[in-house]
């Protein structure tokens, strides 16, 4: 009838390959009256992108100093990141503690988001908005069986970002832990000397290591016998 209309409303869920602009055209036709159409009409789809950091507290540290690694997880994109997880297996050897897990960007990570668990660190952040970042430090005191390096990757992930902007989800740093080497020699002054002259021995430690050699000692000894004093 004239002036009357009919409404049709349609949906679909999304996935992270429909990210992007989605775009619709409607047409409509009568036996007598023409047709039209309507359209295009756009929709945006936003997908998350996220983005993880790992950096180095200090490197070179020497054994015995705290080895500590500081990790950034960031969302660039535009969507709204869906149920946020980090995992990463830390470097064997190393008593790893859990330091600040701090938010950024107006996001506030849940209480015990992270926790350290048979040398893996994992983490459940729950959703981060678009441009929400999260920071979390941990630490270790590394001792001489650490020597070497110590290299470690973490990894994030969101149910809803695509395939395609997975590049920057893992991020790499190392420390390098150097370690002393001591040598010490010990030389006389004089191989033969005459009785009543005075005997002299030098001993000399040297650190042939990349690393600072910590609390070091030297025991000697010393001949015992008449005449020695």
């Amino acid at each position: 009838a004239p002036g009357a209309s009919q409404s049709v409303h349609i949906t679909s869920p999304t996935t992270p390959a429909t990210c992007g602009v989605v775009t619709n055209s409607a047409s409509a036709t009568s036996t007598n009256g023409g047709s039209a159409q309507a359209g295009p009409v756009s929709i945006t789809v936003n997908c998350p992108d996220m983005k993880v950091l790992k950096t180095a507290a200090a490197c070179p540290i020497d054994a015995g100093d705290t080895a500590s690694f500081t990790i950034v997880v960031s969302n660039i994109g535009a969507g709204l990141a869906k149920n946020v997880t980090l995992t990463d297996s830390l470097p064997a050897g190393v008593s790893w503690s859990l330091g600040a897990v701090t938010g950024g960007g107006g996001y506030t990570p849940p209480a015990n988001a992270c926790a350290i668990s048979s040398g893996t660190l994992s983490c459940a952040f729950g959703n981060m908005a678009a441009g929400a970042s999260v920071s979390i430090t941990i630490s270790g005191s590394t001792d001489a069986a650490d020597c070497g390096v110590l290299a470690n990757t973490a990894s994030a992930s969101s149910t809803n970002e695509a395939a395609g902007a997975t590049a920057n989800n893992s991020s790499t740093a190392t420390i390098t832990v150097n370690c002393g080497q001591i040598a010490i020699q010990k030389t006389a002054d004089a191989a033969t000397v005459s009785a009543g002259d005075s005997i002299g021995f030098t001993i000399t430690v040297t650190n042939n290591g990349a690393g600072t050699a910590k609390g070091v000692t030297v025991s000697d000894t010393l001949p015992s016998g008449s005449g020695l004093s």
